[in-house]
């Protein structure tokens, strides 16, 4: 009832948050990060209220993430962060993209090590420039965790570098 709501009157208030947040809560969070950008290009002016609907779903899974240390849950924020940006660039979301991408690389350094890939190398390195984009306009919300983790970053960034340059061909 609330997407035939919303193919009747787009804008109608209140619904494609509902939306997306059940859709959320029934991890179709796919349905959601959706729901929520059709919102955004239906009325604009809802840039912030969006944009924090999906900080607020990334938050989630990177809590869940962070219990879980699996890098494929950090992988699962990436997207809803990445869109959250997309709409209205914000301190946090930044900072929860930079972060999980950065515990994806430290989760997965130990195979990257033994990896002759050049895709493995190069995801990596997609990893890396999230951090390096993101963790300085979004560490401000914890200066300690970014301090730690653009100390980090340039030990990533040789190693990376130079396998995209050994295996890369």
């Amino acid at each position: 009832s609330l997407e035939r709501a919303l193919q009747i009157e787009p804008k109608y208030p209140n619904v494609a948050p509902l939306l997306a947040q059940i859709s959320f809560d029934l991890g179709a969070v796919d349905d959601a990060v959706k729901v929520v950008k059709a919102d955004f290009a239906a009325n604009p002016t809802n840039k912030e209220l969006d944009a924090n609907l999906l900080v607020s779903f990334g938050k989630k899974l990177y809590d869940a993430a962070a219990v879980t240390k699996n890098p494929e849950d950090y992988r699962k924020a990436i997207p809803v962060l990445t869109a959250s940006n997309e709409i209205n660039p914000s301190a946090n979301a930044k900072f929860f993209l930079a972060v999980s991408a950065f515990q994806i690389l430290a989760a997965t350094s130990t195979e990257l090590q033994k990896s002759k890939s050049c895709d493995d190398y190069k995801a990596a390195s997609e990893l890396l420039t999230i951090v390096n984009i993101n963790m300085g306009p979004g560490g401000s919300v914890s200066p300690e965790t970014a301090k730690q983790i653009l100390g980090a970053a340039p030990q990533f960034q040789a190693f990376i570098d130079g396998s995209i340059k050994k295996f890369c061909k």
